[in-house]
């Protein structure tokens, strides 16, 4: 039982973490093309679902941490097109 749970747990784990990392390179695609690459080091989501014990309340907490990783993705991204048109104006 124990066994089940924890792969439980690490497919929705697994899950969040696949959508972060598509998240983040969808977001920085577009600065290949100029040799930009960018990393983030992934949300801690073992930390959030550490002591829930429903599958509802784990999913909960790794889409959580997910849409706040995105949030940081996407301001990260925007800060990156705002500096790349200063650039061109420049």
């Amino acid at each position: 039982m124990k066994a089940q749970k924890e792969a439980i747990k690490e497919r929705i784990v697994m899950a969040a973490l696949d959508g972060f990392r598509e998240h983040l390179k969808s977001s920085f695609s577009e600065f290949k093309k100029f040799g930009l690459t960018f990393s983030m080091t992934h949300p801690a989501f073992g930390e959030a679902i550490k002591g829930l014990k429903t599958r509802e309340s784990i999913e909960a907490a790794a889409a959580s941490c997910l849409t706040e990783a995105k949030i940081a993705i996407d301001a990260v991204a925007r800060e990156a097109r705002v500096a790349g048109a200063r650039l061109r104006i420049a």
